[in-house]
């Protein structure tokens, strides 16, 4: 199975350091660029099928990208979201980052309140991972999220510890490739691939 997974375009709130998580979320000017030169370069790509996070900054992505594979059936879902900051949606990231500090522990496994763990947020990626290796075997599928959620699906994939995948670079509008094989030897093309920016 190839699979393809790919991160949204630049927010409003990226460029302010916001933390969205849940929220929907803005593309500025230069988000909706970077959405275009992505799809573009994925225009001849065969896919099977696209997922997309149904939060809104993904949803443009996603539709951005379908334009060129008319064909392809889109599916979004909750289960592709970011992970979820609870209170500190909407808030800045340095204040995240002080309480979260002031808390102790390591990154990776902090539960914000009313949010969710990056620890919790690989295991959603596992199960997300599982019902479309199960369902999508041998096929092309193309996957449209988040920052976070892609560090915990490349985590996931490439058997890295969650304090390994959260330090993972995700860029926007970045595109990652592998070959996904049944023994789990899966094979690398590209990860946090900008080139097309």
């Amino acid at each position: 199975m190839r699979l393809i997974l790919v991160r949204h375009g630049e927010t409003e709130e990226n460029v302010a350091e916001i933390i969205q998580g849940q929220i929907h979320g803005r593309l500025t000017k230069r988000g909706l660029e970077q959405v275009r030169k992505l799809a573009l370069r994925l225009k001849d790509e065969e896919i099977d099928v696209i997922f997309s996070s149904d939060l809104l900054r993904a949803k443009i992505t996603a539709l951005e990208i379908a334009k060129y594979h008319k064909q392809t059936p889109l599916y979004y879902s909750a289960d592709f979201r970011e992970r979820s900051y609870g209170v500190f949606e909407g808030k800045p990231v340095r204040y995240y980052l002080k309480v979260r500090e002031a808390k102790g522990g390591s990154r990776e496994s902090f539960v914000p309140e009313g949010g969710e763990s990056f620890v919790q947020v690989m295991e959603r990626a596992n199960k997300v991972l599982n019902k479309i290796f199960k369902d999508y075997k041998g096929r092309c599928v193309l996957v449209v999220a988040h920052g976070g959620f892609n560090k915990a699906l490349l985590g996931v994939l490439l058997k890295l510890p969650p304090s390994e995948a959260i330090n993972l670079e995700q860029a926007n509008a970045c595109i990652n490739i592998i070959q996904v094989a049944d023994n789990a030897q899966h094979k690398v093309h590209v990860i946090n691939s900008i080139e097309h920016l």
